[in-house]
């Protein structure tokens, strides 16, 4: 017997009208019957079903899912309804937070279904291990896995692209806060089957948090998007992300839990719905329900809807005090789905236009609407000016823009801009690194008339690279200036760090290609763009990330000054200029743009690229050599391992990094797998994956015989 768990309350009133379908708060199985209960407890309606698993209702309570064996069913909460069948062989699904819609996974990937429309098919997403509901319904997190190692998408409903959030890293589980800007992942732990850390992100920001270690269970945020729920059978943990610790729960709580508000929690033990107020200590529940006959398993319980939850800890609306626009003016409310640094261009999928008299259009599939951010555009909350590059994709926003009417053919010159940030990163005083003080002299949009130095290295260490100062020059027919300089070089001529600072990747953005964006805690951040988007030799544009960016830079990716980063090209509006790398200079706690040529003159020009080593401990002998490299395939049967090479290590001499990918192959059938940590810790073949960092301990005289193979998770 199982118990499906909608919402908890008189809130949602039980539909009697004959003609439509039932809407419960609660449904239970039992010996083959579906049995819908009203909120205290009495059946309604009685279904035959047949023997069901994995028991769930959708937002309104009036279908129901569930598996037969591995295979997908929804039913109409109507009299003599008949079960439809909606795929095979599913291994895990979940209802929309509104609508009928339902989204499943099966060997191939992610696929939704439209209960409302029952004739027509699944939709095929895309590959995926994991996924979670946004909280209008309108999009899917995913996990799947990559040649880096895996990525976190977003898969749009309503027209949008996919975009990629996170890139490098494994997950088990994922979960998508009510407020849509924070995610959350569980990530495996090498070395250790089943157990994973709790990592922390948020939507345009690169840095992760891991706020708990080694855990198990399932991923729920809270309806208010400050905690996080991990449960698991015999274990389970509330977690405030920005609180040093963590509420680690009884082992007597229900196994499956799910939020009613901020503070409480629900959970079916035995034959009685529970409640639990985390604010009582010791922790105290409540009995909402019996139900007869006792169930013979743990009940599955789902999230319930918003209606049903305690209002006062919801997240807080951040655009509620934008107030309504000028005559004249429109607000548009949606997020961002493309943007052009280069050329000063955005696109954004609008859900809402809010009227100069307060009246608010609501779009149920947003459209796209093409902006421009001319001299002028605000930052509202800051006495910042706007600029492209604080848009990021599927980054929410409200703005401002003058215009009646919209559609989705003219562009229109955003007046003001509102987006929440979280989570952002301070800036720190560091040594040598100038600060931009008292009033500056704007010469052309962020561009400021100052001359300063930053200190840094060049960012090639190819001497076939030239540059000349072209700052200010036009461009685009004179309607703009050229505010970055132009390091003119073959392509694939290396790109190294110009200092120590945080990753950001940006793929055909545009005019500016590829890009490479270097964020320093100083403030101090370099932009690369027209990075490499060719084969070697051609000029076919197909070249992806292999040969734009180096093996193992990802988004969030740490990288020291002189560290190989990618290769110059001509992607973007560079195929007819040559290849090069546009280098701009930003400061960005005054948003404003430096001429770079005083710095490039000054930085001084290394002849090999860094290289940090990852693994110190991991030392060759006086016979013997390192390699490092990127796992990019690996057969746990015939151990058949493929990497492409980061660098060489021998005995004495500097470290030989390689310049151009390179990739070889190992077999390691008789080497120890290991963490590479100084413990030591033992890896199944079973753990090693695309994408890990990898060290090979190898005699020179026959190289591809490792003796000891050590990984990283990342």
């Amino acid at each position: 017997m199982s118990i499906a768990l909608l919402a908890l309350g008189n809130l949602l009133a039980i539909n009697t009208n004959p003609t439509g379908p039932l809407r419960v708060p609660y449904c239970l199985e039992h010996a083959g019957k579906l049995t819908l209960l009203d909120a205290a407890g009495k059946p309604k309606l009685v279904l035959e079903l047949g023997e069901t698993k994995a028991l769930g209702l959708d937002s309104n309570g009036s279908r129901a899912g569930f598996l037969r064996g591995q295979d997908l069913w929804s039913v109409f909460f109507v009299p003599e309804a008949k079960p439809v069948q909606v795929a095979k062989s599913v291994l895990e699904w979940s209802w929309a937070p509104t609508g009928p819609r339902l989204a499943f996974r099966t060997s191939r990937g992610l696929h939704t279904w439209n209960a409302g429309i029952p004739a027509e098919p699944p939709v095929f997403l895309g590959p995926s291990q994991a996924f979670d509901w946004s909280h209008d319904g309108n999009r899917l997190l995913s996990f799947a896995p990559a040649s880096n190692g895996g990525k976190i998408e977003i898969y749009s409903l309503d027209g949008g692209k996919t975009r990629t959030i996170l890139e490098g890293h494994a997950a088990t589980r994922v979960a998508w806060a009510p407020n849509g800007r924070r995610f959350a992942f569980l990530k495996p732990v090498l070395g250790k089957p089943g157990v994973s850390n709790l990592i922390v992100g948020t939507l345009g920001s690169s840095s992760l948090k891991n706020v708990l270690k080694e855990v198990k269970g399932e991923l729920r945020w809270s309806p208010d998007s400050r905690r996080i729920l991990v449960s698991g059978a015999g274990s389970g943990w509330v977690v405030d992300p920005s609180q040093p610790s963590s509420l680690k729960l009884p082992t007597t709580l229900p196994a499956n839990l799910a939020w009613l508000s901020g503070n409480k929690l629900v959970g079916i033990r035995g034959n009685r719905v529970e409640r639990w107020d985390l604010t009582s200590s010791p922790l105290k529940s409540t009995t909402i329900l019996t139900v007869e006959p006792t169930p013979s398993r743990t009940a599955i319980l789902h999230r319930t809807p918003d209606l049903e939850l305690d209002n006062s800890l919801l997240a807080e609306d951040p655009f509620k005090d934008l107030g309504r626009p000028k005559p004249g003016s429109l607000n548009l409310r949606g997020y961002i789905d493309q943007a052009d640094p280069y050329e000063d261009r955005v696109t954004m999928m609008v859900s809402m236009i809010r009227q100069p008299d307060g009246r608010e259009q609501f779009i149920p599939r947003p459209i796209p609407v093409k902006l421009t951010v001319p001299p002028g555009a605000k930052q509202i909350g800051t006495d910042l000016p706007l600029r492209v590059l604080d848009l990021v994709f599927d980054q929410e926003i409200e703005i401002q823009v003058s215009a009646t009417k919209i559609n989705d053919r003219d562009v229109y010159p955003i007046r003001w801009a509102f987006f929440p940030t979280w989570d952002e990163e301070g800036y720190e005083d560091l040594k040598n690194f100038p600060k931009l003080t008292g009033e500056l002299n704007y010469i052309w949009r962020q561009a400021v008339d100052t001359k300063v130095v930053v200190p840094m290295v060049l960012p090639t260490t190819d001497s076939r690279v030239k540059f000349q100062d072209w700052w200010m020059a036009s461009r685009g027919g004179g309607t703009r200036k050229h505010i970055g300089q132009d390091l003119m070089g073959p392509k694939m001529a290396t790109a190294v760090a110009c200092f120590d600072g945080v990753i950001s990747l940006g793929r055909d953005r545009g005019n500016a290609g590829h890009t490479i964006t270097l964020k320093n805690r100083s403030g101090w951040t370099a932009q690369y763009y027209h990075m490499n988007n060719d084969t070697p030799g051609s000029d076919d544009g197909r070249g992806g990330d292999t040969y734009a960016f180096a093996p193992g830079i990802v988004n969030g990716s740490r990288v020291v000054a002189g560290q190989l980063i990618g290769w110059i090209g001509d992607s973007g509006n560079a195929e007819g200029t040559g290849p090069h790398i546009h280098f701009e200079l930003w400061y960005e706690p005054r948003r404003v743009v430096v001429n770079a040529y005083a710095s490039l003159k000054a930085a001084r020009r290394l002849k090999h690229p860094r290289y940090p080593d990852p693994a110190p401990f991991l030392q060759p002998a006086a016979t013997e050599q390192r390699t490092d490299g990127i796992v990019t395939s690996f057969d746990p049967a015939s151990r058949d391992l493929r990497l492409i090479k980061l660098a060489t290590i021998v005995p004495g001499k500097a470290p030989q990094v390689s310049l151009k990918p390179e990739w070889d192959r190992w077999n390691i059938e008789k080497s120890q797998i290991r963490v590479r940590r100084p413990d030591a810790t033992a890896v199944r073949a079973e753990e090693v994956r695309p994408g890990m960092p990898i060290t090979l301990l190898t005699p020179r005289q026959d190289p591809h015989k490792p003796r000891i193979v050590a990984l990283d998770s990342r």
